[in-house]
């Protein structure tokens, strides 16, 4: 961009929109790009020679709505500064957010003769605004499930007393008895949904002990095999220099339990669920304070060759009663229990899917010692 006839400070404005952290581009009238900076190219992955003569359009991922863009160029048409964010598209197919502004250029006469951009990666902060949201959004449904859990068991406490009284007063020959010992039942069963409540919510009492996950998950194995069924291949990749956790072994063997018998439902067809574990250390600048915090972890994955989730489903993965299986398969609480165990256990959880490609749950909880 400098160039000998410049003046001092039109050499220094080069040296700065060509050392600009922002990634800048110009383009004509026509919306060719006539210009970009180094830090384009850093952003983008193209090379100035590869942009140069193309419509800006060629970053776009699809994913902005075609209002953003008709509102922007009513606003350039008409002579006014533009500000908006784009979701674009990497050399590689990465996608990356901008947060853009773009300026009409004008000659003397004031004629529009050509269009500067100045726009800023967010990637991150559009990744840690998600992060936030969801964090604030799963505390507010703990909050709730824990106050109706409490409610709702001791309704449940007062029901099975009471039927106890009944069945001590019928005799067990009676019709009756079939009957209340029924209620009694469903009851138990109502018991057992606040205690998965409150698991989500992270007010159950735990009782954690520093133990062997290798040993755990294979005690729970074995009960896992009556329960997958035969078209499901289970298979274990224990790590063998484990670090100790601690952990609710009770609470952990049911987190085991609901992500296997969530991914042996993603694979009505039959398939293959495989059990890892490795140490690992979590230095990801990525990671949202306190929600992923950096440290030393063991990470168990529970992946599976099941239908997959797309991004929608991902979103709402372990709110309590989201399900996308039919009511009669379950109550929607198995993985938001699931949820409510491992932050209770000072850990996280990731989780990759794609439709038609499988998931991986990967349960990272703190290394003890």
């Amino acid at each position: 961009m400098p160039n000998s006839d410049f003046t001092p400070q039109q050499d220094e404005l080069a040296r700065a929109v060509e050392q600009s952290a922002e990634a800048i581009f110009i383009t004509d009238i026509q919306r060719r790009i006539t210009y970009v900076n180094p830090a384009f190219e850093k952003h983008t992955g193209f090379a100035r020679a590869e942009v140069i003569g193309c419509n800006p359009r060629m970053l776009s991922a699809g994913k902005t709505d075609v209002s953003v863009y008709q509102a922007m160029w009513r606003e350039l048409a008409s002579g006014r500064v533009w500000s908006g964010r784009f979701t674009n598209k990497r050399k590689d197919g990465t996608l990356f957010e901008w947060e853009s502004t773009i300026s009409p250029l004008h000659d003397a006469e004031g004629h529009i003769t050509s269009y500067v951009a100045a726009s800023r990666d967010i990637t991150r902060e559009v990744q840690l605004e998600a992060q936030l949201r969801q964090v604030q959004k799963m505390d507010a449904i703990g909050r709730i499930s824990s106050g109706i859990s409490h409610d709702f068991n001791n309704l449940m406490a007062a029901i099975i007393a009471h039927v106890d009284v009944l069945l001590d007063d019928i005799p067990p020959d009676s019709d009756l008895h079939p009957e209340i010992e029924l209620i009694r039942d469903v009851a138990v069963r109502g018991s057992e949904l606040t205690r998965q409540l409150l698991a989500f919510s992270r007010r159950q009492v735990m009782e954690p002990k520093v133990l062997d996950l290798n040993e755990l998950i294979r005690t729970t194995c074995l009960i896992l095999r009556r329960v997958l069924g035969k078209d499901i291949h289970l298979t274990q990749k224990l790590a063998a220099d484990l670090c100790p956790v601690r952990v609710d072994p009770i609470q952990i063997s049911q987190v085991i339990m609901n992500m296997a018998i969530n991914a042996r439902d993603a694979m009505p067809r039959g398939g293959h669920l495989k059990i890892e574990t490795a140490n690992t250390i979590r230095e990801d600048a990525l990671s949202s304070p306190g929600e992923k915090p950096a440290g030393a972890y063991v990470v168990m994955s529970v992946s599976d060759t099941g239908v997959g989730m797309d991004e929608d489903v991902l979103a709402h993965l372990f709110e309590p009663f989201f399900s996308t299986k039919e009511p009669e398969r379950g109550t929607g609480l198995g993985l938001a229990t699931v949820y409510g165990i491992v932050r209770q256990s000072n850990g996280f959880i990731e989780v990759e899917s794609k439709p038609g490609a499988g998931a991986v749950f990967r349960v990272f909880l703190p290394q003890c010692g």
